[in-house]
Formats: structure tokens, sequence, C-alpha cells
């Protein structure tokens, strides 16, 4: 009994270690997964929530939203989270219960002005501690919110001097991301052309991407004079796509930008797009595909990936011919990894390569071979799916690459089409 009197304490004390034990497991179970080490950054963007909208679920589409945010945080990493617009549905007085609602997120967020924000600029300030038209930076990265509209509603064009201002000053960054509601295009009827901003937009070319909400209908990539907008469709209203979701961004330590939608309802990735070292540029074919598949040859190098179906306008094909594809990068760079995906469906005539080579130069002449591989080390010829072949190279340094793949000619003996041309559908070319 003494033994035990000596380790007993007291009721308050008691309470005290119980309160501690409680809050240490709780940090332990919260403790978000670090984001991939390989990754700059890792952010999410959503937009048009619309609380307080008539005939829309807006306390659903919130709680939703910030589960699947906080279980992304949990599980993979992010920085923050920037809400693009239509924070709340036209009157100000929902505000509290957004506020309370977007503090329940475990991680940073950030808000941008919609057309249904419908506050004076004074109240926006005061509600969010910076103003409508706001950036930031972190990790060599600038990122700008830019407001389209006013407390009436009206869609506007973002200040375009006070735009070109925050793009001079972040000139020398690695990258600028650009946040505005409304598009400074006119895709659809959704958007507005605002000229000024467009060519200010332009004359940056270290603006890698500009994000757009306000579309419901819009959850992909459009490209505007190699400057790609983004849309990601909406969490919540009434009216638009048929899923609600937000958009993941994932920049690597090597500048190479994936991201795509994330639909909180049914299939998780929608919409998937990678930029990299040569993303949108045209490079040049030895040989033209067929007039039947061909969406251009940006479709080669728009980051958009196809699918297992042949007729979804991202393929590239050829008919009997061979792939040359060269690509001059305007200066030498250091190249990590090359990679190119083709369309295996043979009940189609759509074979794999017979053989497949990458190539790097200095000068455009002299080619040097960094990556082979011949047929008999594909994949057998039943497979119908969409396979990518990828070469290491390890911050080689050149100012040409060329990729050859070599068509199979004919569709062989044992193919119901045998004798006929055998097609090469090929739809990504990713240089990182």
């Amino acid at each position: 009994m003494k033994y035990l009197q000596k380790i007993s304490i007291s009721k308050h004390g008691l309470l005290v270690l119980l309160l501690l034990t409680f809050l240490f497991q709780a940090c332990v179970e919260n403790e978000p997964e670090a984001k991939s080490p390989g990754l700059e950054l890792r952010f999410a963007v959503a937009s048009d929530g619309h609380f307080g909208q008539h005939d829309a679920d807006y306390d659903l589409d919130y709680e939703r939203l910030i589960t699947n945010l906080n279980r992304e945080f949990s599980e993979n990493g992010l920085d923050f989270v920037i809400l693009n617009g239509d924070i709340f549905h036209n009157n100000a007085q929902y505000i509290p219960q957004v506020k309370k609602k977007l503090r329940k997120l475990k991680m940073p967020w950030y808000v941008v002005r919609g057309n249904h924000d419908m506050i004076d600029v004074p109240r926006w300030e005061d509600a969010w501690g910076y103003p409508d038209n706001f950036d930031f930076e972190t990790g060599g990265y600038a990122f700008i919110f830019a407001s389209t509209s006013d407390v009436n509603g009206k869609y506007l064009c973002a200040d375009d001097e006070w735009l070109w201002e925050k793009l001079d000053k972040y000139q020398f960054n690695k990258g600028v991301f650009i946040f505005m509601h409304i598009s400074p295009r006119k895709w659809s009827g959704s958007g507005i052309n605002c000229r000024k901003v467009v060519n200010c937009i332009e004359s940056h070319p270290n603006v890698l991407a500009v994000f757009n909400g306000h579309d419901h209908n819009e959850d992909g990539l459009k490209v505007w004079n190699n400057v790609p907008y983004y849309f990601d469709g909406h969490f919540g209203g009434n009216w638009g796509l048929g899923y609600k979701g937000f958009r993941l961004v994932e920049v690597t330590k090597l500048g190479l930008m994936h991201t795509w939608e994330y639909n909180m309802e049914v299939t998780p990735v929608m919409n998937e797009n990678i930029q990299h070292m040569a993303f949108l540029q045209k490079g040049k074919l030895d040989s033209l595909p067929s007039t039947k598949y061909n969406p251009g040859i940006l479709a080669l190098t728009d980051g958009t990936f196809g699918s297992v179906n042949s007729e979804d306008g991202k393929w590239l094909g050829w008919e009997g011919d061979d792939l040359v594809w060269q690509l001059d990068m305007g200066m030498v760079s250091e190249v990590n990894e090359m990679v190119i995906s083709f369309l295996s469906k043979p009940e189609m005539g759509i074979f794999l390569p017979d053989q497949l080579d990458f190539y790097i130069s200095m000068d455009g002449e002299k080619f040097e071979g960094v990556y082979s591989k011949d047929s008999e080390k594909m994949e057998g010829p039943t497979v119908v799916k969409r396979i990518t072949f990828s070469a290491k190279l390890n911050s080689k340094p050149c100012k040409y690459i060329k990729i050859v793949a070599k068509n199979k000619g004919i569709c062989p003996e044992w193919h119901e089409m045998a004798g006929q041309k055998a097609w090469l559908f090929v739809d990504e070319i990713i240089v990182n």
C-alpha cells in the first residue's frame, strides 16, 4: 500500500493527465500525411458553393466538400485550398455561417470574389482579412486572386493595371497561378471578353495556369495562345455538370504540373492533365496522321490523356505509317524523363509499335539514342488499353528531342483484317 500511495496523484492531477493524453492522441490521429517528397506544392481549387441559394442543399454541399478536402489533407497532404468565387449566394448575411463551415478545414484556405458574392470591398476585406484583389507567394510560386465582379453582381474584367503590376512583380518567380471567377475569354455564354486582361496574361511567360469557376458546366482545360485555362465545375448550386467536385493540383520539384478534377460523388479522377517541358509545343512530324484521326498536332502535348475509346477525339492515328516527332525546345535543357502513350486495341487493327526509340541532340543534326524497345518486349496482342512507355534520362542536357515509333505496317496473318494496313494511335508525349 505504501508503494501505491507514493505513485497516487490528486483528482486534479488525474484530470490534467487524462486531458493531456487525449490531446496527444487527437494530435497523432489528425497528423496529416506529408505530401510526396517529390512535390513542391499540392493544393485544391473549388468554386461555386452558393451558400444560401434557394433550391440547393448548400449545407450538405459544404459539408461534403470539407469532408473530402480534410480526408485528402490527412491521406495525401494539402498546402491550402482556394475557393474560386460564389462563396455565398447574393446575400452577405450568410458570411458568418460560411466562415463557421470553412473553419472546419484542417488546412489554410483562401477565397476569391465571384459575381454572386454581392458585398462591397470594405466589407469583403473586413470579412476575410484581405482585399478582393490579393496575392501571395510560397516556394518560389506566386498566387494572384483577381476580382471579376462588384456589389451588384455585375460581370467585370479583372483590374488589368493591378494585374500588370503583380505579374511584373513576380516575373522572375518559378511560376504564377491566377485565379479569377469569371473567365477573361467568352468560351461560353457565362464568360466575358477581356482583351486587356488576356494581353497582360499572355505577356508574362511564367504564368503557368489560369483557374476559372462560374461556368458550372465546364470542368476541363481550354487553351488560348498557349495559356492554359482550367475550369472546375462546381461543388454547390442547383445546376451544372452531373457531379460536384473540386480540382487538385500538384507541382513537382522539377516543375511538372499535374491536375485533375476530383469527383466527390462517383469516380474520383476526372479530366486529368499534365503540364511539362513540351506542354503545348507543336514539334514537327515527318508524316501527318490520317484525316480520320487528327485532332491537331497539339493533341500530342496538351497534357490530356486519351481513353480506351479510339473515337474520343484525343488520339492521333497513323494508318500504315510511322510516327516521327521532333521538338526544338528553344534552349539547352536538362531532361529527366521522356514519356509516350499508345492505344492497344487489336480488334480494331490498332497495335503497339513494332519498335520505339527516343533520341536527344544538341544541334538537331547528330542524335543520341537514349531508349529503345522492340515488339518482343511489349505486351501481347490481346491487350485493350492505353499503354505508356517512359525513359529516365537523369538530367541529360539537350536542345532537341526525337521520338520514332515504327508502325506494325500490316495486320498479322491471324487477324481478321490480315493484309490490311495497321493503325498506330498516339495521344500524349511528356517531357520532364
